[in-house]
């Protein structure tokens, strides 16, 4: 096997075994938030659903940035927002 054929494999695979654990470790994230995650509406004065955002969630020490994982009535992950400054 020539090495760029070899070289090609080995990123074939790893880009492969990324994407794949990627998309497992998001797929966990549809239907609950990630366990260190918590409920905005504890943390804040903030009701526990926003029409048009959900039930908000957030981890901690992201405030003030995020990602805000965003669940619907029915613990289906809807939306991601992330809080951006301009100063």
């Amino acid at each position: 096997m020539k090495r760029s054929s070899l070289c090609a494999a080995i990123v074939s695979v790893a880009v492969l075994i990324f994407a794949t654990l990627g998309w497992a470790n998001a797929a966990d994230i549809h239907k609950a938030p990630p366990a260190h995650f918590k409920k905005v509406s504890e943390l804040v004065q903030l009701p526990d659903y926003l029409p048009g955002l959900g039930t908000l969630y957030v981890d901690p020490k992201t405030l003030p940035v995020g990602p805000f994982l965003g669940y619907d009535r029915h613990s289906k992950l809807v939306n991601v927002v992330y809080s951006v400054s301009f100063r």
